[in-house]
């Protein structure tokens, strides 16, 4: 979804923008890269047709699931949201269709609505009856520039009702660079989230498509400093401790630049580094299959 969060962007900061929430070719005709390199069209029936990149989270008796995923019926509103969702509470033999995470659309560029909520699903239990549910987000910049960041949202009644999105600020435009146009020249994508099960702490890494790195892009990761569980008003945005850039492209290899984090690196690509961590933040390895 990065592909058409860029798209969206791009038409977005272009001035006197008339995209809207159906203008599918506009926001971005290629989604699950590089599955469609060279594709030009949409699909056939439309942006409604396609589900994509699930993510599931279950609770600790077994009987509460959550369900992330793409869903481009979400095109369709505005603002946008196409982070759909499903839940179950009997242990998944039925389930029931949520809809898509909520935006409260409060900002705006010309007639679009912000911010969108824009898939990229990631879903975790943090305990008792909350799921926290990270997005990409397409936010107000300035005036008439709009920013592709990571948001969270979170549920207190296992997966039925959520609130957000919470933006993590660490992912917005992090090296602070902005073209002659005011545009931010960071981009983040590609999200993976856990929980520390001790402090209940959630940990994000991302791609960060950026002209500071050899390459474009640099993994990138935060933290909440509280958890999500213990503070009412969820995940916000002060919360996300300043990103740590663990690995940019293989030929700059990797940094150090936190206390709190070490990482190794293999042989392969970026997104085979392994990090540990110094402090009380010590994510579970378990994460979900690759996403295109």
């Amino acid at each position: 979804m990065g592909r058409v969060g860029h798209g969206i962007v791009t038409a977005l900061n272009m001035p006197g923008s008339r995209l809207t929430g159906k203008d599918f070719e506009a926001a971005g005709d290629c989604v699950n890269t590089p599955d469609c390199e060279g594709a030009d069209d949409a699909p056939p029936d439309g942006p409604a047709s396609t589900q994509s990149e699930t993510s599931i989270a279950v609770d600790s008796t077994g009987q509460h699931i959550v369900i992330g995923f793409n869903d481009f019926r979400g095109f369709a509103s505005n603002p946008i949201s196409v982070s759909g969702f499903k839940y179950s509470d009997d242990g998944g033999q039925t389930f029931v269709d949520g809809g898509q995470l909520p935006s409260p659309g409060t900002d705006s560029i010309g007639a679009i609505k912000l911010p969108q909520v824009l898939g990229d699903p990631d879903v975790k239990y943090i305990g008792g009856c909350t799921f926290v549910y990270s997005s990409i987000l397409i936010k107000k910049f300035s005036a008439a520039t709009a920013v592709e960041t990571m948001a969270v949202h979170r549920s207190t009644d296992c997966g039925h009702t959520w609130v957000g999105p919470f933006e993590v600020t660490a992912a917005t435009n992090p090296n602070g660079l902005v073209d002659a146009a005011g545009e931010a020249e960071d981009a983040a994508d590609k999200e993976f989230m856990d929980v520390d099960p001790d402090s209940g702490r959630v940990v994000m890494s991302w791609s960060n498509f950026t002209p500071v790195a050899a390459g474009r892009v640099e993994i990138s990761t935060t933290f909440s400093t509280t958890s999500p569980q213990r503070r009412r008003r969820g995940p916000r945005g002060a919360l996300w401790r300043r990103p740590t850039p663990t690995a940019r492209h293989r030929s700059r290899g990797l940094r150090a630049t936190d206390r709190a984090t070490r990482t190794s690196h293999g042989r392969g690509s970026p997104n085979s580094s392994r990090t540990t961590s110094a402090s009380r933040a010590r994510p579970t390895t378990a994460r979900r299959g690759a996403r295109r």
